[in-house]
C-alpha cells in the first residue's frame, strides 16, 4: 500500500528542488514596525501536544536533503516547514543544547540557513539546529511575534510541537534551548522569552524589536540572558522612534526584569555587514539574577541587515558564546 504521507512529503521537495534556488534569492531582512494591537494576552504554551509529538522518529516527516533534514508536519491546521540540521558530532548519549534560527518578513528557512549559518558552529560544539520557515501573510512569509502587529498564526505553538517533535528522536537539553532570528524573526525570539519561558533558556535578537504592549505583558518565568544586535542608520526597525519606543528602552525592559546592578559600555572596531565597517558600543548589563547577562551590541551607521563580524568575529560564533553561557537556571 502506497504511503500517502510519504508521497506527499516527497512531491513537496521535488518541488523545493526546482524552486530552492530562486527563493534564497528572496530578502530575508523585512520586519515590522514594532507596533502591535492592544489587549495583547500572553500565554505559556509549553504543554501543547499533538498527534506529531507522538512519532519515536522523523522518518514519516522529514527527508534528507543538501547534508539536512527539511520536515514537513501539521500544526493548528497549517502545513508547516522547518529544516533540521544534526551534527556529525551527535552522541545520543551525551544531551545537545538546540537553537532556534528565525528568518525576517518575507525570508524563509533557507535563505536564513545559509545568510546566517550556525552548521559549522554546531558541529564545533554539539547542538542542534532548527530553522524553520514561518506561515504566509499577504504573500510573505512572517511570524506572529506579537511585535509586528500581524496576523493571527499560532507560532509560539508551532515551536513548542517543534521542539516536543524533535525531542522525542533526538537527546535534546531542554534546559539549553536558544532562539535567535533577523528582524521579524528577532522580534519572534522575544516572543518566545515571554510566551515559551519555561523552555527557552535565552534569546538573541537582530534588528528586532519589542512592542510596548509585549513588554507590559511580558512576564517570563526566569531570569532570560538577551543579545540585541542593531545597527543605528536601520529604516526598517529603527534605532529610536520615539522618547518612549526605542532599541535601548527594549534592552532596558530586560536588563530591569533581570534586576541586572551593573553596566558598562565598551568601543568596538571591526563590525561589518559586506557593505562596510562599522565603529559601534557593546552596552553589558551585568550582575543580574542567576548570574544572566544582556548585551546591546550597537553598530553605528549600519542599516538592517545581518552583519558578518562582530568584533572581527563572525556574528554567527559571538551570537552562539553569548547564548551557550546559560542554562533555564541561568549561567553555568
Amino acid at each position: 500500500m502506497i504511503n500517502i504521507n510519504i508521497d506527499i512529503v516527497l512531491i513537496r521537495h521535488i518541488f523545493k528542488i526546482i524552486m530552492i534556488p530562486w527563493l534564497i534569492l528572496i530578502s530575508s531582512c523585512g520586519g515590522g514596525n514594532g507596533s502591535a494591537s492592544t489587549g495583547l494576552e500572553i500565554k505559556d504554551t509549553s504543554t501543547i501536544i499533538t498527534s506529531s509529538t507522538n512519532k519515536n522518529n522523523l522518518t514519516d516527516i522529514c527527508i534528507t536533503y543538501g547534508g539536512y533534514l527539511s520536515c514537513s508536519l501539521m500544526h493548528d491546521g497549517l502545513q508547516r516547514d522547518f529544516i533540521l540540521y544534526v551534527p556529525q558530532t551527535y552522541n545520543a548519549e551525551v544531551s545537545s543544547p538546540l537553537l532556534f534560527n528565525f528568518h525576517g518578513f518575507g525570508g524563509n528557512a533557507e535563505g536564513q540557513l545559509q545568510n546566517s549559518d550556525f552548521r559549522a558552529l554546531a558541529e564545533q560544539n554539539n547542538f542542534i539546529l532548527i530553522v524553520p520557515n514561518g506561515s504566509y501573510l499577504a504573500g510573505n512569509r512572517y511570524w506572529n511575534s506579537a511585535s509586528s502587529g500581524k496576523g493571527v498564526t499560532d507560532d509560539v505553538g508551532f515551536v513548542s510541537v517543534m521542539l516536543e517533535t524533535v525531542s522525542q528522536a533526538y537527546t535534546i537539553d531542554l534546559k539549553r534551548v536558544y532562539a535567535a532570528g533577523m528582524s521579524n524573526g528577532g522580534m519572534m525570539s522575544y516572543y518566545l522569552a515571554c510566551a515559551l519561558s519555561s523552555k527557552v533558556a535565552a534569546i538573541a535578537s537582530v534588528t528586532g524589536d519589542m512592542s510596548l504592549a509585549l513588554m507590559t505583558e511580558c512576564k517570563p518565568s526566569h531570569a532570560t540572558a538577551v543579545m540585541h544586535v542593531h545597527g543605528t542608520e536601520d529604516k526598517i526597525v529603527p534605532w529610536e522612534r520615539s522618547e518612549s519606543e526605542s532599541i535601548k528602552g527594549v534592552v532596558d525592559f530586560w536588563s530591569n526584569y533581570n534586576n541586572c546592578s551593573s553596566k558598562n559600555t565598551a568601543k568596538t572596531s571591526d563590525n561589518a555587514d559586506g557593505y562596510g565597517e562599522y565603529l559601534g558600543n557593546l552596552h553589558q548589563y551585568s550582575s543580574c539574577d542567576n548570574q544572566v547577562k544582556v548585551y546591546l551590541n550597537e553598530i553605528i551607521g549600519m542599516g538592517h541587515i545581518w552583519p558578518t563580524r562582530l568584533g572581527g568575529k563572525d556574528s554567527e560564533e559571538v551570537i552562539w558564546d553569548f547564548l551557550s553561557q546559560f542554562s533555564i537556571d541561568g549561567q553555568l
